[in-house]
């Protein structure tokens, strides 16, 4: 018996990677699918064209081509996350290049000839501003005025077209100034394409070492070692292959790397911030993110503007890459930036996972500073009296433990919560303070009821009867 339980750590910890990647598989199977039918379509047309079309200078197009979508899908993420669509995209990124076109054609040019740098500058400003502006008045119909983002952005896609039209005059404006072409059509060097990819690695291991230790420090439970390090290396390795194929040609090109830093902001943002917190609340269960506090409104608001920006970006990049600006800009973008959004990862599960894997919100939209136990209690069942089952747990126990009071509770016919016990259990509270200062309101017209008649009133809360504890609340329910 003693040979057996010394044997299985040592079991268990050889299969803990294999164990790690077999799941990670099981669960991005329809992803890796994908990576792996467009790879055998890469080799094909690469079959067909005698090695023409996996060619450095053909790498280097394909990756710059796929910028304005880029732009376009990283803002469209927050948008379905939150349960609305942005149809208006394509044709707000194609409005914003023919404004730029002809405000660089017909002004800028004209009142700055000899100043390529600041007319340049100015066109980047114009094309960002109008795509702020219009997703300011947009945002503000969907978010305030609570008209369905389907039929705001429908609409908005077919004025757009108009607008197009009013401005090109049926005609193809020029916007080939030679440095405003450089933001789509210029190339890094290749030395700093090797700083760039030996950065991005140093930081791509940083990342997977601090969110190892963020994760310990608040009991999460980690993957093997070898896993992350086994995917920080699989990363690496496609960061230093990119490099070294396009400085085969003529290096990083300038708007992959601006799509990169902004794939970067916007996600630290969606992960990190309570504003992207928030978000993912949204989308999972509107009225329990009401409920806690979340205000649904001006979060849909920023959402909106900041897709209406990004929307400008892209807009810009446009006028940029083709030089001109034309009747036919941005004429389809909605639908490959809609399905250029990761389906399989960001889901109304994802959303609700988010709720759960962050555990209850403070008044600052920073996770609560409890132990994982409680952070797993919130998926656990939930007792009669209204809070999570193993809540009164502390560190310091063991897995197997937690495990085995959970089957306990379940085994105790207790109802299950679900994903969302932290926002429900938040909830309960709220309606229950509600009904308590309601009671307390009725109690104390009672009370001065009854003196008035000389008689002696019921019994009071006291003066602490806002300050309402879970120990309180279980007596009381």
């Amino acid at each position: 018996m003693s040979s057996i339980s010394s044997a299985s750590p040592s079991s268990s910890g050889a299969s803990g990677p294999l164990v790690g990647i077999a799941k990670l598989l099981r669960a991005n199977l329809q992803t890796y699918a994908l990576i792996f039918a467009t790879v055998i379509i890469w080799l094909y047309f690469s079959y067909l064209t005698n090695g023409s079309f996996l060619s450095p200078q053909n790498f280097s197009n394909l990756f710059r081509q796929m910028v304005i979508t880029g732009f376009l899908s990283v803002g469209m993420v927050l948008v379905i996350v939150t349960g609305n669509i942005d149809l208006s995209v394509g044709k707000l990124a194609g409005f914003v290049s023919v404004v730029v076109a002809a405000v660089q054609a017909n002004f800028l040019t004209v009142q700055f000839p000899d100043q390529p740098i600041l007319i340049a500058a100015l066109s980047v400003g114009t094309g960002i501003a109008v795509g702020f502006l219009w997703g300011v008045v947009q945002g503000y119909i969907i978010a305030y005025l609570r008209v369905t983002a389907f039929i705001v952005t429908l609409g908005s896609s077919w004025l757009l077209n108009g607008l197009i039209l009013l401005v090109t005059e049926g005609r193809t404006i020029p916007a080939n100034q030679p440095t405003f072409a450089q933001i789509a059509q210029g190339y890094l060097p290749n030395e700093i394409g090797w700083i760039i990819a030996v950065i991005t690695i140093i930081l791509l291991f940083y990342g997977m070492i601090s969110g190892r230790r963020r994760k310990r420090r608040y009991d999460f439970e980690l993957p093997p070692m070898a896993l992350d390090i086994a995917k920080t290396v699989g990363f690496s390795v496609l960061v230093v292959g990119y490099v070294y194929m396009v400085n085969q040609y003529r290096g990083i090109q300038a708007p992959v790397l601006l799509l990169a830093l902004v794939a970067l902001a916007v996600a630290y943002v969606s992960n990190n911030t309570r504003f992207g917190r928030y978000a993912y609340a949204i989308g999972g269960n509107r009225q329990a993110a009401q409920f806690s506090g979340v205000n649904i409104r001006r979060n849909l608001f920023t959402i909106f503007v900041l897709m209406g920006t990004l929307c400008g970006v892209s807009g810009v990049t446009l006028a940029s890459y083709v030089g001109y600006g034309t009747i036919s800009a941005g004429q389809g973008y909605e639908l490959d930036a809609i399905a250029a959004y990761p389906w399989r990862h960001i889901d109304a599960r994802r959303c609700r996972d988010g709720v759960r894997r962050n555990g209850r919100f403070d008044h600052h939209g920073q996770p609560d500073q409890r132990s994982a136990n409680d952070q797993h209690a919130c998926g656990a069942p939930v007792r009669a009296q209204g809070h999570c089952a193993g809540h009164r747990r502390v560190r310091g126990h063991s897995h197997q433990a937690r495990q085995q009071q959970q089957l306990n509770s379940a085994s105790s016919g207790n109802s299950t919560a679900g994903d969302d016990c932290a926002i429900v259990r938040r909830c309960f509270v709220f309606l229950f303070f509600q009904s308590h200062k309601a009671n307390v309101s009725q109690r104390t017209r009672h009370a001065s009821s009854l003196n008035r008649r000389n008689l002696s009133p019921l019994p009071e809360f006291g003066e602490d009867r806002t300050l309402l504890t879970w120990g309180t609340l279980k007596e009381l329910v």
